[in-house]
């Protein structure tokens, strides 16, 4: 499995306290079975560099590109067999001054072009005897034809003249250029290909809408509307919707007080606020839960109850209704009980430690983070 980094902080040694940070990683998935096959970098040199908070107390771009090679080295110390490689953020850096980004804020805070962090980072490496892997460019599937400058209307971006220049500069040093591209979110070209559907997929669980009518535009229809209705009018094969009001009666997550505090789920909630509080105090409505948990079980009598033969349509305002149909694939569920039971045994789920636990609190502590919390620093 691949893994994204990005907890690199400002300061003299930040490279090889982000290593252990890194290690601590490394070791949690190692612990639970899975191998690290390459560590992605997300923004080490403008982290360091401070270009999010405008430059304020960051390192220069030498320093941070020695705090990179070090970091580089210790990583190849600890885990020699795990690949590691940069993200280029192409929009908010300026790759040369020539080739302008979207935004390009972190040149214009910084005064560095991408090319010449890239450059400065490849350099230090070197002279310490290590190097990175590959230098990735993750992007939308048709990003290469954006043009568009938000930061000067004047200049025209063009990304496949950037793109050719990164790949060339990777060649020319032997290191590999990876391109993400991220599927074409278009539905009517997922729409086209049923056969396709049918064949990958059993049956799709939507959480989604508000059944048998919603009362208003529930928030993942409303914010996807085009979308929903290509899938409700179009998908091949059968549908479960999970509406609105199914999660809303579902109240979990006070139970995690009884986890370890350096727990992430427990973390989660605390940070997050339901009704003017933390959900951790009380808890807060299960609407993904319960349509994993009935995606992964089923239709497990004593929970659900499942209304089908029909289908459901989605209005040009998001809006969610039932039709009663012979030939209609889609059903939608109710609560079967009283929901505090089917909400204990999510909760259950939720509090339980991982079946592989064994590690001793130091290392979870090291693993999840420091002492402001496993989600600092992303």
């Amino acid at each position: 499995m691949d893994a994204e980094f990005g907890n690199f902080r400002p300061g003299v040694g930040a490279g090889k306290a982000a290593a252990e940070r890194a290690r601590a990683m490394h070791a949690w998935m190692k612990h639970r079975g899975v191998e690290m096959r390459a560590l992605h970098l997300d923004g080490p040199i403008r982290r360091m560099m401070a270009c999010d908070r405008e430059n304020k107390d960051g390192l220069d771009l030498e320093q941070a590109a020695e705090e990179t090679a070090d970091f580089l080295v210790e990583c190849r110390k600890m885990f020699p067999e795990t690949r590691v490689g940069l993200i280029t953020n192409f929009p908010n850096w300026h790759y040369t001054p020539d080739h302008p980004g979207m935004l390009g804020t972190w040149s214009n805070r910084s005064g560095v072009h991408y090319r010449d962090a890239l450059e400065a980072v490849y350099l230090a490496a070197k002279k310490k005897g290590a190097r990175f892997d590959f230098v990735e460019v993750d992007c939308l599937w048709n990003y290469y034809r954006f043009t568009a400058n938000r930061a000067d209307p004047t200049r025209r971006v063009d990304n496949a003249a950037k793109f050719k220049a990164l790949q060339r500069w990777c060649e020319q040093r032997v290191v590999e250029f990876w391109l993400v591209v991220n599927y074409d979110t278009n539905p009517q070209k997922v729409a086209g290909k049923p056969e396709l559907v049918r064949s990958k997929v059993r049956r799709l669980v939507v959480m989604g809408g508000e059944f048998p009518n919603s009362r208003r535009p529930e928030t993942n229809i409303a914010t996807h509307i085009a979308p929903a209705r290509v899938v409700a009018d179009q998908w091949p094969s059968e549908i479960v919707w999970h509406g609105f009001e199914v999660g809303n009666v579902l109240i979990t997550g006070a139970r995690l007080k009884q986890t370890p505090k350096n727990n992430p789920v427990r973390r989660a909630y605390e940070l997050r606020s339901h009704r003017g509080r933390p959900s951790i105090d009380g808890g807060q409505p299960s609407y993904d839960q319960a349509a994993a948990l009935f995606a992964v079980r089923g239709a497990t009598p004593e929970h659900w109850q499942v209304v089908s033969g029909g289908r459901v349509s989605v209005d040009e305002k998001g809006m969610t209704s039932w039709h009663a149909s012979l030939s209609g694939q889609h059903a939608y569920v109710k609560l079967a009980g009283e929901p505090e039971r089917l909400a204990r045994e999510i909760e259950g789920l939720m509090i339980a430690p991982p079946k592989s636990a064994g590690m001793s609190p130091r290392s979870d502590a090291r693993i999840f983070g420091h002492k402001k919390g496993p989600c600092e620093g992303r």
